[in-house]
């Protein structure tokens, strides 16, 4: 519980029009600009209260190593490690407005919405082309 209550007091997430902002660490802060034009998918994973967690896919070689994104990489997925916004609160709403800066950042470009449980994501190239969200 110790660690939880740490990595939270040391996380911050920020949302702008043309990125995303993770800025993670207990002892070493790091922060990672992640631009919304290299974000292929977006899962949201609900969890009680209203929180949830929302992982981010990155396009082609763009990759974090997952130590560097620990506790906030989304689990069992090591070979290409996928940022996690970790219990956010009201979690379902912030999945719609990064869904919503998404589409203002890749214009033209269509989003695939549902269930990712129903509707895996697949990625069509290097580029953002599809965006999953619940």
């Amino acid at each position: 519980a110790g660690t939880a209550w740490f990595s939270a007091r040391g996380t911050l997430y920020t949302l702008t029009d043309k990125r995303i902002v993770m800025r993670i660490g207990i002892v070493l802060t790091l922060t990672f600009n992640l631009p919304l034009r290299q974000i292929t998918a977006a899962s949201h994973k609900p969890q009680a209260h209203g929180h949830g967690d929302i992982a981010l896919s990155l396009a082609g070689d763009v990759r974090i190593a997952w130590l560097n994104l620990w506790p906030h990489a989304r689990p069992w997925v090591l070979r290409k490690p996928e940022p996690t916004l970790r219990c956010v609160p009201d979690a379902q709403a912030v999945a719609v407005k990064i869904v919503n800066a998404w589409r203002a950042a890749n214009p033209g470009v269509a989003a695939m919405l549902g269930d990712v449980s129903e509707a895996p994501v697949v990625q069509t190239g290097n580029g953002p082309r599809e965006m999953v969200s619940a």
